[in-house]
């Protein structure tokens, strides 16, 4: 009798749905429904030693929560969650995301593993949103709701490292010129591991004028207006939606129109890269003033006295003072941990 009691109790407590912004540090058994919008691939650790795959879900209210899993859990869910579909997600295991990865407001995440129960709710594949214009992007600065956009790619530029002011850490991004049927180009910024994935096909196509459906971007007063894809972010390729379909029309009978777009970029492209002066750099006085020049010179010191190039820790990238190959202890958050010293990051 009292085995069945205990049971009884453990089912009724777990079945207790948990709502994602509710969680706190004293939060046991949680349990919630949620979609899971964005697979990330897999990839290494910071230190080396874990694979992990990071996944986000997204509830019936819109909130977010990010998961991770680890190791062998990998394969274990590789087939049970997929995108687009909806979870009932019993018992994962509820911690702080670490300052230095935090990218949002998000302060907890999920890790899901064997103990982990997750079955399908069954219910209807996730309808996207209308797409927003995007010639409209300064109407949605500092807005919370669900931001999905649709345009045509016409020029992808090179990939690049930029490093979060607060952390240190290096992130990819790759930047892309799109419009609609405003024709007024509007600059999306892509983020992520979306840079090594999508990005990676758009700019193999880049000269058949895809067509791109990005969800959940975020609107940004960079270059004046522009868009950033989101940790939740996914990008679709030539999709065969209804809007897409119609935007696919109108560029076969626009297509002169946009090519001559495309073709501004790929002018200044050249301009930057038909370089013929060569100087030494004392030579830099010499130069007729508006004049583009590759230099030549050797590099005497990297001094920290400059922001953006300093030694840091080669865990967390945060600065430091070390001995140079040595091991130590950085204290730069509140979990000390062992590294040695990068230079010059």
């Amino acid at each position: 009798i009292c085995y069945r009691f205990k049971i009884w109790v453990k089912l009724r407590y777990a079945s207790r749905k948990n709502a994602p912004n509710d969680v706190t540090d004293q939060t046991r058994n949680f349990t919630t429904t949620a979609m899971l919008v964005r697979k990330h691939p897999v990839k290494k650790s910071r230190s080396g030693t874990n694979n992990l795959q990071q996944l986000v879900f997204e509830n019936r209210e819109r909130f977010q929560m990010k998961g991770v899993l680890f190791d062998r859990d990998i394969d274990l869910f590789h087939e049970t969650l997929v995108e687009g579909k909806e979870y009932d997600i019993i018992n994962p295991i509820i911690a702080r995301i670490p300052e230095m990865f935090k990218r949002t407001e998000q302060v907890y995440q999920m890790t899901i593993n064997a103990a982990t129960q997750i079955s399908e709710t069954q219910s209807a594949v996730e309808l996207p949103s209308l797409p927003y214009t995007l010639t409209k992007v300064g109407d949605y600065i500092g807005k919370n709701e669900r931001i999905d956009i649709i345009g045509i790619a016409v020029h992808m530029h090179d990939k690049a490292i930029v490093r979060a002011k607060s952390s240190g850490i290096p992130y990819e991004v790759r930047k892309v010129e799109m419009l609609d049927t405003e024709m007024q180009v509007i600059q999306l910024s892509i983020w992520n591991t979306l840079v090594t994935t999508e990005a990676e096909q758009i700019a193999q196509i880049i000269d058949t004028l895809p067509i791109l459906e990005v969800s959940r971007v975020t609107a940004t007063t960079y270059n004046g207006a522009s868009f950033n894809t989101s940790f939740a972010s996914t990008i679709k390729i030539n999709p065969d939606s209804p809007t897409a379909q119609l935007l696919h029309d109108w560029k076969k009978s626009h297509v002169t129109a946009i090519q001559q777009i495309k073709n501004k970029f790929i002018g200044d492209r050249r301009k930057l890269t038909a370089i013929t002066t060569v100087c030494l750099v004392q030579q830099l006085s010499e130069q007729q003033s508006g004049t583009t020049a590759w230099i030549t010179g050797k590099i005497k010191d990297i001094t920290n006295k400059n922001s953006l190039i300093y030694n840091a820790c080669n865990v967390c990238n945060k600065r430091c003072e070390a001995s140079t190959g040595l091991p130590f202890t950085c204290h730069a958050f509140s979990t000390p941990h062992s590294a040695t010293l990068n230079l010059g990051v």
